[in-house]
């Protein structure tokens, strides 16, 4: 092992049976008395429950070599960033289907969305309801809402548990929840509770689309919004919306036609649409396909 690794980290091998390969992590896995600030375990250790003298309290990890000093580029022995920051994850039933809706904060890579539905909390016996993917918005910093109605069939007085899958272009995938869903008796009205209303900009539908697509967006707060659509190149293709002023809580939906500016039918790929007000911008993207 390299001296300048082993002058910063103090790695007890003999507790180790001199493995080939170790993990290493700091503040991560340490020794309850406060000896070490950083520490070391096998990858059969990281599974294992018989450490009593450690906090196994880790969410990350990095493998080292012991024979080349290198850190393998495996799977699980790689840290790599969560596809998204989730700020919400709620669902209701509107007294027809069960909707859920959830927002991130930011995306990192994130390619699409999958929905998963179980009578139980163990996800491993749910089953995937989402007949389509739900498409990602990839690396973003605003803040996306998004919404789903599940149409598939369910049984009354009957409680549900959701999870929502993200997986990113590497085809990583991170799950988040679950979060309960009660489906009343259809004459049990006082169970029903109110849809909240789904604020900020909506993906357009359908999506992907020829020629023409509606966008939608609803916000809390009443405001002058300006409404643009962009190339992957950060080209202003379209002005949909100028200074249009909107009422808070309205829902506000504008056709866009496939056309640039000049009235010239656009070409197939991915474009950007973004809502702008004082307050706030919001990006989402779409797929036009001819």
């Amino acid at each position: 092992m390299p001296d300048s690794f082993c002058d910063s980290v103090k790695i007890p091998l003999s507790e180790l049976d001199d493995p080939t390969q170790i993990y290493v992590c700091g503040s991560m896995l340490n020794q309850t008395d406060g000896s070490e600030s950083m520490w070391a375990f096998t990858p059969a250790d990281a599974e294992s429950e018989g450490l009593e003298h450690y906090d196994k309290n880790f969410v990350s990890y990095w493998g080292f070599d012991l024979v080349s000093g290198e850190t393998p580029n495996t799977s699980g022995n790689e840290d790599h960033p969560l596809p998204v920051s989730l700020s919400s994850f709620s669902g209701v039933f509107n007294g027809e289907v069960p909707i859920l809706q959830w927002s991130t904060a930011s995306e990192n890579n994130n390619s699409v969305w999958n929905v998963y539905r179980s009578e139980i909390e163990d996800q491993s016996m749910s089953i995937q309801v989402n007949p389509e993917l739900v498409a990602g918005q990839g690396t973003t910093s605003l803040i996306t809402n998004y919404e789903f109605k599940d149409f598939g069939s369910y049984d009354f007085d009957q409680t549900y548990y959701y999870w929502l899958e993200s997986v990113d272009y590497s085809n990583q995938h991170d799950n988040y929840g679950p979060i309960l869903v009660y489906i009343p008796e259809p004459e049990d009205e006082n169970n029903s509770p109110i849809v909240p209303l789904p604020y900020g900009l909506q993906q357009n539908y359908p999506n992907p689309f020829n020629p023409s697509t509606e966008i939608s967006f609803i916000l809390d707060y009443s405001a002058d919004v300006n409404l643009k659509v962009f190339n992957v190149q950060g080209k202003l293709i379209k002005t949909l919306l100028t200074d249009h002023r909107i009422a808070k809580e309205a829902q506000n939906s504008i056709v866009w036609d496939g056309k640039n500016v000049k009235g010239e039918l656009c070409g197939s790929g991915i474009y950007f649409y973004q809502l702008e007000t004082a307050r706030e911008n919001l990006m989402k993207r779409m797929l036009l396909i001819k």
